[in-house]
């Protein structure tokens, strides 16, 4: 993965980002990986890290400010629904209280 990364990181350094790009596709499209495709999701990683690199290298795209970002909102999407349904269930409780009839 390391010579991999300067090979990406020189071929970007030159200014060539058409071949970054080749080299990019070229890697995923080939069978040879580091980790085989063939194991499930995992086979994914050296892609997906590859492709990371890529976007963070040729394009200057920096990828962990929007991967922070976008887990920011999901946590924040998941707090607020997670208090919707606590409340829904604390109502839902509240109504079956003054439908019941009171036993004495």
């Amino acid at each position: 993965m390391g010579a991999l990364f300067s090979l990406l990181r020189f071929a970007a350094s030159l200014g060539s980002k058409a071949a970054a790009t080749v080299l990019l596709v070229a890697y995923i499209v080939s069978p040879v990986d580091l980790i085989p495709d063939i194991v499930p999701l995992v086979g994914a990683v050296d892609d997906i890290g590859l492709f990371v690199l890529w976007l963070q290298t040729v394009l200057n795209i920096d990828v962990f400010s929007i991967a922070k970002n976008i887990v920011g909102r999901l946590l924040f999407g998941a707090v607020v629904l997670l208090l919707l349904w606590y409340f829904k269930s604390l109502l839902a409780d509240a109504s079956r209280m003054e439908t019941s009839p009171n036993e004495i």
